[in-house]
């Protein structure tokens, strides 16, 4: 055999040696993730409002400039790591404590959306400045996730969800929600949602506390939604999800009470619809022009809570990176009770 036959010989060997482990690594890649798609489908097959847990967790919300104050001490007595994942990113007190856990040689790292809706670069100036204080910044895969609008902190070995934005609005001018507490189980899947995240992974990771876009939000909302007897409070930003809108007003034709507070129309006019559906079907919807509401909760007959990052919008429940808390906590649904009702008068 000459060396030219020798060399075409030994070339298509060597192509199948060089690409057969990345091969083999997409195809397991794919297989471990459709095994825990199936996996946590039977998880949401047996999910019921009767699992949701008790939680003993602290309830902050704003407009309320003393919860800015709460957050950037918690960033100031950081003594390891602080980890936040946020869709916009422009608050300076903010920013500011993060550049200072820094210079304590504290690790920190930043999860930012690079193309957010209207405003594509919004995010690059606390990029670019984060990244010159040698803050670990990194921005969000856009392949796995049409936008990462997840809203929460890692603070040590507390966590924080919320329904907010880290920007100056969220504190002065916005009703939103924020949940402090510090168990393993939820802090284990927030840190796994995180590395994953930072890493360009999609991972499937949940329990049942945590609701989790696009895994498992839809089903666990439509579950809980559909348990209603007495009564459901809803606070959202937007409201388009046809499912959950058709769900609502059968909810209401046996006699559930549904109070709903959603952003002004004249802000998001695609709120103009889906407050003309509600009207039709006889439920209460109120639209106030302050505070804004940007919030995304929901209370079920005074017992069950959802706080989350999540529209009730196709889109943030099957396609986006969106993260949320399920519980039940007496003490909270009394203060949830008295915004709300506040809000809707």
């Amino acid at each position: 055999m000459n060396i030219k036959k020798f060399l075409l010989f030994l070339f298509p060997l060597f192509l199948l040696v060089s690409c057969s482990n990345e091969y083999f690594d997409f195809h397991l890649k794919n297989q471990i993730f459709e095994q825990k798609s199936a996996n946590l489908k039977q998880e949401l097959e047996v999910f019921s409002a009767e699992k949701v847990q008790e939680k003993q967790l602290e309830f902050y919300s704003t407009p309320d400039k003393n919860v800015l104050t709460k957050l950037t001490d918690l960033i100031d007595k950081a003594k390891k790591r602080v980890y936040l994942e946020v869709y916009i990113l422009t608050e300076k007190e903010i920013i500011k404590s993060l550049k200072n856990a820094r210079t304590r040689w504290i690790d920190v790292q930043i999860i930012l959306e690079k193309n957010v809706y209207w405003a594509w670069n919004i995010n690059k100036k606390a990029f670019d400045s984060l990244t010159a204080s040698w803050v670990n910044v990194y921005y969000a895969n856009n392949d796995n996730y049409v936008f990462t609008h997840s809203k929460f902190f890692v603070l040590d070995d507390k966590y924080v969800i919320s329904t907010w934005n880290m920007s100056y609005s969220t504190f002065i001018y916005n009703r939103e929600f924020l949940l402090l507490w510090s168990d393993k189980e939820n802090l284990d899947v927030i840190l796994n949602i995180f590395d994953s995240d930072k890493k360009w992974e999609k991972k499937i990771v949940s329990n049942n506390s945590l609701v989790i876009s696009p895994f498992d939000s839809f089903s666990k909302i439509t579950t809980i939604l559909g348990s209603a007897k007495k009564s459901i409070w809803i606070y959202d930003e937007t409201f388009s999800d046809e499912t959950l809108k058709n769900l609502l007003a059968e909810k209401k034709k046996t006699w559930i009470e549904i109070k709903i507070l959603i952003w002004d129309s004249k802000k998001i006019t695609s709120n103009k619809e889906d407050i003309e559906f509600f009207k039709k079907n006889w439920i209460e919807i109120k639209y106030p022009q302050k505070p804004f509401v940007h919030a995304k909760a929901f209370l079920v007959d005074n017992d069950v809570m959802y706080i989350w990052s999540i529209n009730f919008t196709t889109n943030s429940m099957k396609n986006n990176r969106e993260l949320g808390i399920i519980f039940r906590n007496k003490n909270i649904n009394n203060d949830f009770i008295d915004i709300f009702n506040q809000d809707f008068q």
